[in-house]
This record gives C-alpha cells, structure tokens and sequence, in this order.
C-alpha cells in the first residue's frame, strides 16, 4: 500500500496560488493557468478521499464477483463514500 500524507486534504485559495495543505504541511501548489488552477486544487484535495472510496469499491466488486454476500447498506456504504469523494473533487465540499 501507498504511503501518502493522512487525510483530509484541504484546498486553501491564496493571492498566487491555489494550496492543498494537510497537517501543517503543503501538499501542492498549483499556479493560475486558464480558469483551471482551483479545479485542479481541488482534484488533488480529494485524493485521499478518493483513494478510499476506491478500496472500498474494490473489496465490494472483488467480494461480489466471488459470489460472497453484500447487502443493501454495503452498497450503499461504497456509493456514500463514491459521492463524498466526487462531491470535494467538484469542489462542492
């Protein structure tokens, strides 16, 4: 497994450039470019977010495709989880 700073990743506008930071710490910096800088920061903001809707995407199809067992709330766990990470990638969060 990947190790990458903990969540959450938070996008923080600034004068020059859009900031991702975490702990105290900046992730990334991402300069103006064409009206795209803040989607962009806030893309990279949603990664860890992103990384775990992921996992848990990935155990629920690998668990369904062995023909294991799932039931309403697991489904609606992994698509929760899907939606959140979408939500601050898109910047609604």
């Amino acid at each position: 497994m990947s190790k990458f700073t903990p969540g959450p990743w938070t996008f923080i506008p600034d004068l020059c450039n859009e900031v991702v930071r975490a702990r105290g710490c900046i992730i990334a910096e991402v300069t103006p470019q064409l009206g795209i800088s803040k989607a962009n920061a806030h893309l990279i903001a949603a990664a860890p977010e992103m990384h775990e809707a992921l996992i848990q995407a990935k155990g629920f199809i690998e668990n369904a495709l062995a023909g294991g067992s799932y039931n309403t709330h697991d489904i609606q766990r992994v698509l929760s989880a899907s939606r959140i990470a979408l939500a601050k990638a898109d910047g609604a969060q």
